[in-house]
Parts: structure tokens; sequence; C-alpha cells
């Protein structure tokens, strides 16, 4: 199925891009969960289920910023980092 900008998919969201799923986005970023009494605040790759928060989705670079910063911890499920780290 291809959508148009503002075109509503089959999930019921608006898929802002051409041509690509509403999915495919998520999978292409990264999000952070917040922090909340007695937990860590966590990066999570844009489409894991550990965290499922559908918008507020984050680019590399704010990705990579937030690996750095002391009170984020990296999922364990989804691996955040991978696609982050030049090997």
């Amino acid at each position: 199925m291809t959508s148009r900008p503002g075109s509503v998919a089959r999930s019921g969201r608006a898929c802002p891009v051409p041509g690509r799923r509403p999915g495919a986005r998520a999978e292409q970023s990264w999000k952070t969960q917040p922090r909340r009494s007695g937990e860590t605040a966590m990066l999570h790759r844009g489409g894991c289920g550990l965290y499922s928060a559908q918008l507020g989705f984050i680019n590399r670079q704010e990705a990579l910023i937030a690996m750095n910063e002391p009170d984020i911890e990296a999922c364990q499920i989804c691996k955040p980092e991978t696609g982050l780290v030049d090997g």
C-alpha cells in the first residue's frame, strides 16, 4: 500500500512520507523512556516493544548524546547502541 502525505494508513495514523509504511520511521529512530520513581531513564530503538510510545522519536545524533548521558541506560533487549557505535 502506498500512502500520500497526510493520508491515513491501515494503522489509522497519518503516514508523512509517500511510499513509506508508518513503522518505517520508528525502525530508523530511537526514543527515550523518561525516568520514573525508582527507575532509570532508558534509551530504546524506535521499534522496541518494551516502551511503546509512538511519538517523541529522536535522530541518530540525539541518540548519541543520550548514550553519553550518565543517567540514561541502554535497553538490554533492543540494544539501541546498534547502529550508533561505529565499529
